[in-house]
């Protein structure tokens, strides 16, 4: 889904709250469920969630704090998304006070036009980052996934 495209394009504080409340919808369902398939589908609305908050939440922090808060207003905002992952429902008043206050911010002209993959790729700190970024995510979901079972392997451990 292209979030961050719609969060550029003037939506963030739409898309910020659609996020949160999709994200705590889903984490509330997780306990519902009863088997794989449900189990899935809910954790994919909670990535969705996910995937929702995060740009349109950047967005809103550029435009709506100086520099030199910019970081202790993003540390708020997830600090805040997170009550939603970790309470469940409780993120709903967040995303409706969100929804309901938070003004979408003004973006100059020049910023509606995101431009090319190519001209994003050729800004060489981005590029960078975005490396950095992807490679972190499959080592981490490779710990996750592997590193259970191997300890278990390698210290003789059993399941049962």
């Amino acid at each position: 889904m292209p979030f961050a495209l719609i969060s550029d394009r003037g939506f963030a504080a739409r898309m910020a709250s659609f996020g949160i409340a999709l994200w705590s919808v889903a984490t509330a369902l997780m306990g519902r469920t009863h088997g794989i398939a449900s189990m899935a589908a809910a954790r994919v609305c909670v990535g969705l969630g996910q995937a929702a908050f995060s740009p349109s939440s950047a967005a809103l922090n550029a435009a709506y704090s100086t520099p030199e808060k910019r970081s202790t207003s993003f540390a708020i905002s997830y600090g805040v998304s997170y009550l939603g992952y970790i309470i469940g429902l409780a993120g709903i008043p967040v995303a409706i006070l969100m929804r309901l206050f938070v003004r979408e911010p003004r973006i100059p002209h020049a910023a509606k036009d995101v431009g090319s993959w190519r001209a994003l790729l050729a800004n060489r700190p981005l590029r960078d980052l975005l490396l950095y970024g992807v490679t972190g995510q499959v080592v981490n979901y490779g710990i996750a996934l592997w590193g259970v079972s191997f300890y278990m392997r390698s210290s003789g451990l059993s399941s049962g």
